[in-house]
């Protein structure tokens, strides 16, 4: 290894753990790519190094919103639960594929997401009024969440349907190693109407919870590069507590045309190299 590539990873995941814990997706979809198309990693060995870093900014974003409070703990454990049977099983399908498959398919995955957020109708990311339990035998609930700053945030989602779309997010965490709150903390915003705040904070909590088991997964499989978990694993620790810092500064509308802008290069830059264009 290079003298310089030690600095270049903790550098990579300082920015990988602030921008991941801030936007609730882990920073896998920055990383797993960047590995690839920069690190020449097997597309096998990025996924499983990726996602290891993914747990690890995780847990340390995971303990910075417990302080903040804004978890909705409820959700995020029910939506761990949902994910834990796909996690095993994305990790097991890294290795049925071939590594152009898994570039295709990612890149395409992320322009389409990227594509949504950035055509969707306007005010389609606003958190929708609260307006109470419809009735008793409703899949709708109502949760209300208290920061540490003493904000208030209220919402009503279906919580039968938001469970269920995790089991998805599980398939996909392992295997792209993103985590799956790429594309949570978007459906959570969009589709279920949670305060972009709380989507994210609730996202990084539930990585905490059910990454772990992709991760053991991977380990089995062989897919951990040791030395680039290591340094990045550095970084990213200390870039999860400051994206935490940094989240309630920023204007979350900008941060996702940002994410979307991010999504789509990546997306793009992904399919032509899996294609060989690149």
């Amino acid at each position: 290894m290079p003298t310089y590539e030690p600095f270049a990873l903790i550098a990579l995941g300082v920015f990988t753990g602030a921008y991941g814990v801030i936007i609730g997706a882990g920073g896998g979809f920055v990383l797993g790519p960047l590995l690839i198309l920069i690190w020449g990693l097997d597309p096998a060995l990025a996924v499983g190094t990726s996602l290891t870093v993914v747990f690890v900014t995780a847990i340390s974003g995971a303990l910075g919103y417990w302080r903040a409070k804004t978890v909705d703990y409820r959700s995020g454990v029910l939506f761990a639960i949902a994910a834990l049977p796909g996690s095993v099983l994305g990790a097991l399908a890294v290795t049925k594929v071939s590594g152009s498959f898994i570039q295709i398919s990612f890149g395409a995955l992320l322009f389409l997401i990227a594509s949504y957020m950035a055509l969707r109708p306007q005010g389609a990311g606003r958190p929708r009024e609260a307006a109470g339990v419809p009735h008793e035998h409703s899949d709708h609930v109502t949760r209300t969440v208290v920061t540490a700053h003493g904000d208030r945030y209220e919402y009503t989602f279906h919580e039968r349907w938001a469970v269920g779309v995790n089991v998805l997010f599980g398939v996909l965490s392992s295997f792209f190693g993103i985590g799956g709150g790429l594309i949570r903390v978007p459906v959570l915003v969009y589709c279920f109407g949670f305060p972009i705040a709380i989507a994210s904070a609730t996202s990084i909590f539930s990585m905490a919870l059910y990454t772990g088991v992709g991760v053991i997964s991977h380990t089995a499989l062989g897919n951990i590069d040791p030395w680039v978990l290591l340094f990045t694993g550095i970084g990213v620790i200390g870039g999860a507590q400051l994206g935490v810092r940094i989240a309630p500064r920023l204007r979350q509308g900008a941060v996702l045309r940002l994410l979307a802008l991010g999504l789509a290069v990546t997306g793009v830059w992904l399919v032509l190299n899996g294609a060989h264009v690149v």
